[in-house]
């Protein structure tokens, strides 16, 4: 199922008008649901807790998730957004390794990852 889950983005509208022109659904997910996991929120069973740290706040750009897209729509997809200019710089695939983790779990992980790009 192709979905994208829009976590705190600025602009919440210009993406779900990318997600429609491509029929790929979307859904922006609220801070109360910042504690599920994404998973669950992508329509999906979990059934593993996760140990990821979390981060303590989503940060202000927000975050993509992008579930079931295949390489040439999610080629598409991330045209689009650069095409339209809109910078996201948390993005993320749902990958059965996160499926469990919440929101602020992946959050944390994709802040720790571009901090070890900017070290190296």
């Amino acid at each position: 199922m192709e979905k994208l889950l829009l976590f705190a983005l600025p602009d919440t509208f210009a993406v779900e008008s990318i997600a429609a022109q491509l029929h790929i659904r979307s859904a922006v997910i609220s801070p109360e649901q910042f504690d599920i996991p994404v998973g669950a929120l992508a329509g999906f069973v979990t059934t593993q807790p996760s140990d990821v740290p979390a981060a303590e706040n989503m940060p202000s750009e927000g975050m993509l998730l992008i579930c079931g897209l295949n390489n040439s729509r999610l080629d598409r997809l991330l045209a689009e957004l650069r095409r339209r200019e809109i910078v996201i710089p948390y993005k993320a695939v749902l990958t059965s390794i996160n499926a469990d983790w919440t929101a602020l779990q992946l959050v944390y992980e994709l802040k720790r990852e571009h901090e070890q790009f900017r070290k190296n």
